[in-house]
C-alpha cells in the first residue's frame, strides 16, 4: 500500500489512514467528521447536510480513536484503495473532472515508520477568534464579521447582501464550551498519540484555548515529536511565538495572503502588508525548525487583477530560501458576488495573457539557474490550477455586476471605506462604470 502513489487514473489518498478533521460543531458536540477539510466543502444531497463520514448522532460521545477505526471509516479507505469514487470526497473529484489539481493528489506518506492505518494527525477548529475581518470570510471562522452583520442589519442592508454574497456572512460551527467537549478534552491527554498537530480558526494564534495545548505538548515533552502545522494570517507572529514554535519537531505552516500592498490590506481588514512581511522575515531568521511554508492565495474578483503582483511577491520572499507552495483556493460559496466568474471576459483574458507570460519567464529563469526539482528549497506554486479557474470563469462567465459591485458597496459602507482607495484601475474602471449606471437607473 506505501508504494501506492494518489494520482487522476486511480482513487487512492493517504489522508483517511492517519488524519482526522474536527471542524464542525452543533453547540458542543462534533457534528461531521473527516479525514481532511476538503470533505466539508461539498453537501449530501440526501441530508442537506456536510459531506461527513458519520452522522451527529453516531458521533456522540465516541473517542478519536474509535471515530478512526469506525466500518465506516474502514469502508472509505477501502473505496480509496480499489479506484471507487467514494460519493464523501467530491469536493476533489469535481477539481480532478475541470482538470484542476485537487487536494488528494497532494497527500504522501510523511512519517518514518513503514505505512499502516493509525490516527497520527489531528486537525481542529476551536473558536472563531480572530484578529481580522477577511472581506471572503464569515462569522464562523471570525468573530469580527458580526459587527458588519449588525451594521448591515442597522442599514436594513442584511438581506440585500445575503443575496449578492450567495449567503456567505453567517455561520455556526464551533463549540461553544470548549472545556466541556470530550474531544479537545482527549486532544488535551493524549499529545504523546499526535504526530502532526494542525490548528486553524478563527486565527490560531489568537486563540488561548490553541496556545494553551501547544504548552501543554511542551510541558509533556511531546512538542519534539510532534509537527506542527498552523492555518494561520502571520500577523500574530512575534517573538515569544516563535519561541512557542521552535520547540516542536518541525513547522509547516500555511499562512493566508491573499494579496499584496493596498490589495492586501483591503481584503484582510484590520491587517497591513507590512507588518505581514516584517513579521514573515522575522520568522525565517528566528525559527530553527522551519519544514516548509505553505501560502494560501484565495482567488476573487479582488485579486486576481494583481495575481501576477502576489506571484512575484511570493518567488521573491520564499524561492530558494525554503520549501514552499503556493496554492490557490476559490472564493466560497460558488457564484457569490466576488467570484471572478462575475467579472468581464475581456478583463479575465488580459489577466490570463499576464499570468501566462509571468509562468513563462519565471520557469525560463528558474529551470536555467536551478536544480529546484531535487532541491531542499523546492518552490511549487498552482499556476496551471490558477489558469485552469480563470478559463472556466471565461467558458462558465455569468458578469454578475451587480452583484460583485453590491457585495463589495455594502461592506465598503459598514466598515467606512471605498474601493478606489485599494483596488486595482482596471477593477475600479468596471465597478465605477457599473456604479455610473446602476445609481441613473436607480434615480
Amino acid at each position: 500500500m506505501k508504494n501506492i502513489t494518489p494520482n487522476k487514473n486511480n482513487t487512492f489518498c493517504f489522508y483517511p489512514f492517519y488524519a482526522m478533521v474536527f471542524k464542525l460543531y452543533d453547540k458542543n458536540d462534533l457534528k461531521a467528521v473527516a479525514p481532511c477539510c476538503m470533505m466539508h466543502d461539498t453537501y449530501n444531497p440526501e441530508t442537506n447536510q456536510y459531506n461527513s463520514i458519520l452522522s451527529k448522532e453516531e458521533l456522540n460521545g465516541m473517542t478519536p480513536h474509535q471515530i478512526f477505526h469506525h466500518p465506516k471509516f474502514e469502508e472509505l479507505r477501502e473505496n480509496l484503495s480499489n479506484n471507487i469514487r467514494d460519493s464523501r470526497c467530491l469536493t476533489c473529484w469535481n477539481l480532478e473532472d475541470k482538470n484542476i489539481m485537487s487536494h488528494r493528489l497532494y497527500t504522501r506518506w510523511q512519517f518514518s515508520e513503514e505505512f499502516e492505518t493509525d490516527l497520527k494527525e489531528i486537525d481542529i477548529s476551536l473558536s472563531n477568534k480572530c484578529n481580522l475581518a477577511c472581506r471572503m470570510c464569515n462569522t464562523g471562522s471570525s468573530h469580527q464579521i458580526w459587527e458588519d452583520v449588525d451594521k448591515l442589519k442597522k442599514n436594513n442592508k442584511m438581506s440585500l447582501f445575503d443575496r449578492a454574497s450567495n449567503n456567505s456572512i453567517k455561520s455556526h460551527n464551533l463549540p461553544q464550551n470548549v472545556k466541556n467537549n470530550h474531544l479537545i478534552k482527549w486532544i488535551y491527554d493524549n499529545t504523546d498519540k499526535i504526530k502532526v498537530f494542525k490548528a486553524s480558526g478563527g486565527e490560531p494564534l489568537y486563540d488561548n484555548n490553541i496556545l494553551n495545548l501547544l504548552r501543554k505538548f511542551i510541558k509533556e515533552g511531546n512538542s519534539k515529536n510532534t509537527e506542527l502545522v498552523l492555518h494561520s494570517n502571520a500577523m500574530l507572529i512575534d517573538d515569544n511565538v516563535i519561541d512557542l514554535m521552535n520547540h516542536f519537531k518541525s513547522q509547516r505552516h500555511s499562512f493566508s495572503i491573499d494579496g499584496v500592498d493596498s490589495t492586501y490590506d483591503y481584503i484582510r481588514h484590520k491587517a497591513n502588508f507590512e507588518t505581514l512581511e516584517k513579521n514573515i522575515k522575522n520568522w525565517f531568521v528566528k525559527s530553527t525548525n522551519i519544514y516548509t511554508v505553505n501560502i494560501n492565495f484565495v482567488l476573487s474578483a479582488l485579486n486576481i487583477g494583481n495575481v501576477v503582483d502576489f506571484l512575484e511577491w511570493t518567488t521573491l520572499m520564499f524561492h530558494n530560501k525554503v520549501r514552499c507552495n503556493v496554492f490557490i483556493s476559490e472564493v466560497r460559496p460558488h457564484k457569490r458576488g466576488i467570484d471572478i466568474i462575475n467579472l468581464p471576459k475581456t478583463y479575465l483574458e488580459k489577466i490570463r495573457e499576464d499570468v501566462i507570460s509571468f509562468r513563462n519567464e519565471f520557469e525560463k529563469f528558474r529551470t536555467k539557474e536551478f536544480d529546484y526539482m531535487h532541491s531542499e528549497r523546492y518552490f511549487h506554486y498552482e499556476i496551471d490550477k490558477l489558469l485552469s479557474l480563470i478559463d472556466l470563469s471565461i467558458e462558465k462567465n455569468e458578469m454578475n455586476l451587480k452583484n460583485l459591485y453590491t457585495e463589495i458597496t455594502l461592506l465598503d459602507e459598514t466598515r467606512k471605506q471605498t474601493y478606489r482607495d485599494f483596488l486595482n484601475e482596471s477593477l475600479i474602471d468596471i465597478l465605477d462604470d457599473y456604479g455610473r449606471k446602476y445609481n441613473s437607473n436607480y434615480n
